[in-house]
């Protein structure tokens, strides 16, 4: 992974959370995990768009701005989540997974 140049910036990926089978799919069997921050968000969609964000403040804050991320910790209303991806050479975030491991509140 290479470090944050001045230049790079990295977004979410509008084209995700435009499907919402996508995101049903990020979330795999934690899908609960889904319904419970769609619940404090207003939906899940705008769950979905909150955890995009919040990884791309994370991975930026990291200077990470290429290659593949795991486990990456991310907060949202209280809830920890884990979440793995990639980010693609346009500099587009995308998730792969997200969950909450066995014994995280």
């Amino acid at each position: 992974m290479r470090a944050l140049g001045a230049s790079s910036k990295l977004v979410a990926s509008a084209e995700d959370l435009a499907n919402l089978n996508k995101i049903g799919d990020v979330f795999g069997q934690s899908k609960d995990v889904l319904w419970q921050l769609g619940s404090k968000y207003g939906s899940e969609r705008a769950a979905y768009k909150a955890l995009q964000d919040a990884v791309v403040r994370e991975l930026s804050r990291r200077g990470i701005t290429s290659g593949m991320f795991k486990d990456l910790e991310i907060v949202l209303r209280g809830q920890r989540i884990l979440v793995r991806g990639w980010i693609d050479p346009s500099g587009v975030v995308r998730i792969g997974t997200a969950f909450t491991p066995r014994g995280m509140p």
